[in-house]
């Protein structure tokens, strides 16, 4: 998620250049192509989110299953290990 974050602020600066480029040398095309990428980087952060939200992630959520496992190993061999010492 951080990394949609990272291009949606990245696509901001673009529109921002682009709209500044073509007020300042008042050429509408600039103003026009700003605009288009906008509409493009909006729908494309709500599709990103949609998704993300609805769970469709599979490789996202293996990661975090086997992650999950991984915890709760490491947390029972730590428990055994002290029970031992105990």
């Amino acid at each position: 998620m951080d990394k949609v974050i990272a291009l949606d602020l990245l696509v901001t600066v673009t529109i921002g250049s682009f709209a500044g480029y073509g007020i300042y040398h008042d050429e509408v095309i600039m103003v026009d192509i700003a605009l288009i990428v906008a509409i493009l980087s909006f729908l494309s952060t709500v599709a990103f989110t949609y998704y993300y939200e609805k769970g469709n992630f599979q490789s996202n959520k293996k990661k975090t299953k086997n992650q999950d496992d991984e915890n709760k190993t490491s947390m029972n061999e730590q428990n055994n290990k002290e029970k031992t010492k105990s």
